[in-house]
């Protein structure tokens, strides 16, 4: 599942243009926010759990820098994350979507993701 995640969110971060960010410290990219959120949400955990399994699985996910419960925290701010998590649940509802093709024993589900972008805890 963890490989669903960093390839659906990595296909869409390719899709879509990077802000030009002022000065100051580069913030913690947002597809790398997304991914431990999407992570948070299949496992249903708290942000602090999240941010261990960051540590533990951040390989796999693809992301290369651990931040801390608070940055996941800001993930949920709006601005940050929405447009990239439209994105994600259009490509995970494209017919024809060649990550069908993978058989995975489990997917993130539209309602999952939708539950998600509320702020709602959604049934696994």
């Amino acid at each position: 599942m963890l490989e669903t995640i960093r390839d659906v969110v990595n296909i869409t971060s390719s899709r879509m243009p990077e802000k030009k960010r002022g000065a100051g410290k580069p913030p913690v990219p947002a597809p790398a926010i997304v991914k431990v959120m999407l992570m948070q949400v299949y496992f249903g955990m708290p942000n602090r759990v999240a941010e261990g399994f960051l540590r533990l699985f951040g390989e796999k996910l693809g992301i290369s820098s651990e931040f801390s419960y608070k940055t996941i925290e800001r993930g949920y701010e709006p601005e940050r994350s929405r447009k990239l998590l439209d994105e994600v649940l259009r490509i995970m509802n494209e017919s024809g979507n060649s990550l069908e093709n993978l058989s995975l024993p489990y997917c993130i589900t539209t309602i999952q993701l939708k539950a998600f972008r509320a702020g709602i805890s959604a049934p696994l």
